[in-house]
């Protein structure tokens, strides 16, 4: 065990552009080359401390994702009590700030992790986080809401998943589909625990304190969880904050188109679920905690699809996931207001609405080396985050102007149609790559 760990560059990977087969079975011979070199350092990946890193970055999720599913609790708070009277998409902007944050902000881990490395860039983000929490205990605007809630958390929660997800892609190798699952189930998990947390302080203790104590669960949690953090060899992330070559190669494009027109039809259940339930007849105690059946659902969901991908391939996967999502939006959700109904769609959701999370990582770890990586996925979720950014007030303003803050139907059809659009991509994309990859002819893809 002499041998020195092989030391990662990117700065010849770099210059690979993806637009003919040659570069194209060019870059797999990079990559088959580089999971070579990885494979012969000191630390093996998929055991040992492969599995104390992915414990670690499943905490960071329960806390960091688990709170979206917090946050709509506070979105029907803001609706129906303190901001009451101001209009739908003015309180939305706060709910598309954090999450676009979440998600835009993982352009900033890259030169974070040049510089402070992988546990201190974390470690940073769970600090900044906690802050912004808390922060947001005084606030009385929805402008405070969303500089403390948006820009800061949303910013700070961006830095622990984006290095989370890192972490793991670089400690796993045949397990990763199912590593990365298991990881996004955090989300989920932190639901069922969040959520009823939340809820119940919210209505025994208001608003305030809640946003508290939500603030030193977070710091603790992910201090541990980031304190864990430590790298399997010699890596350091390109020099670039975007690799704009990745834009000449069809299969980031309609990966990106895909996961731009999924996030838009997500925002609609994941916002407006709970206020939909309250308009059939039900309290608004009741709409949040039901959140808790999505999650549950999720968990399983996520878990599932990441063992999949490994076996029947992401791309197979995403496609029957989507296309399912998109038809039981328009026949178990719109215009219905049968409860039997509205429980059936939160649970089919569940299963298969939000698995694009866990797998398009993994997507692009198998597609690319692993010194582009850190850009893919910050790539990918710049897209995510600017579609949630776009579109929430819009589907806001439409709530607001030809709903009335009482009919859903709208922003439910732009739900189902926003899916059936990435079906279509998804489609295009396994098409492009059995005709025109030569790594994809056969197996799973």
């Amino acid at each position: 065990m002499d041998k020195e760990p092989t030391t990662i560059d990117d700065s010849a990977s770099s210059e690979v552009v993806l637009t003919s087969e040659n570069t194209r079975d060019e870059e797999a011979k990079i990559s088959d080359q580089n999971n070579k070199e990885f494979a012969a350092t000191e630390i093996l990946p998929d055991q040992g401390y492969s599995w104390v890193i992915l414990g670690a970055g499943l905490i960071n999720f329960v806390i960091a994702f688990g709170s979206f599913n917090a946050f709509g609790v506070f979105q029907t708070y803001y609706l129906q009590t303190i901001f009451k009277t101001v209009p739908a998409d003015t309180v939305a902007w706060i709910s598309t700030v954090t999450i676009s944050m979440t998600l835009i902000g993982g352009l900033a881990v890259v030169p974070m992790v040049r510089i402070f490395g992988f546990r201190n860039s974390a470690l940073l983000g769970s600090v900044v986080g906690s802050v912004g929490l808390f922060l947001c205990s005084f606030a009385t605007k929805v402008w405070h809401f969303v500089i403390f809630q948006g820009l800061i958390y949303g910013l700070a929660s961006a830095i622990v998943v984006n290095v989370s997800i890192l972490m793991v892609v670089l400690w796993f190798d045949k397990r990763k589909g199912f590593a990365i699952g298991l990881l996004n189930s955090g989300g989920g998990v932190g639901s069922l625990i969040l959520v009823p947390t939340v809820t119940s302080t919210v209505n025994s203790i208001g608003i305030k304190w809640s946003f508290r104590i939500l603030a030193i669960i977070y710091l603790v949690s992910t201090g541990i969880g980031c304190y864990f953090f430590k790298v399997r060899f010699p890596f350091k992330p390109s020099k670039k904050i975007l690799d704009f070559s990745l834009f000449k190669d069809p299969f980031t494009i309609l990966l990106l188109l895909s996961g731009f027109t999924m996030q838009i039809g997500y925002s609609v259940p994941l916002l407006y679920y709970p206020s939909s339930l309250v308009g059939i007849g039900k309290t608004q105690t009741f709409a949040t905690n039901f959140i808790m059946v999505y999650a549950a659902i999720s968990v399983f969901g996520r878990i599932t699809s990441g063992q999949l991908t490994d076996t029947i391939g992401p791309i197979n996967i995403l496609i029957v996931c989507h296309a399912i999502v998109a038809v039981v939006t328009f026949v178990l959700w719109y215009n219905v207001k049968n409860f039997a109904s509205f429980v059936s769609f939160y649970i089919l959701f569940g299963l298969f609405g939000i698995n694009f999370f866990s797998i398009s990582p993994a997507m692009n770890a198998k597609h690319y080396p692993y010194t582009r990586i850190p850009q893919v996925n910050a790539l990918t979720f710049l897209v995510m985050g600017l579609a949630m950014f776009m579109s929430v007030p819009a589907i806001g303003e439409i709530f607001q102007k030809y709903g009335h803050r009482t009919s859903y139907q709208q922003i439910i059809a732009i739900s189902g149609t926003c899916y059936g659009l990435s079906f279509l991509s998804l489609v295009a994309l396994r098409i492009y790559l059995r005709k025109k990859d030569p790594r994809y002819k056969s197996g799973p893809i």
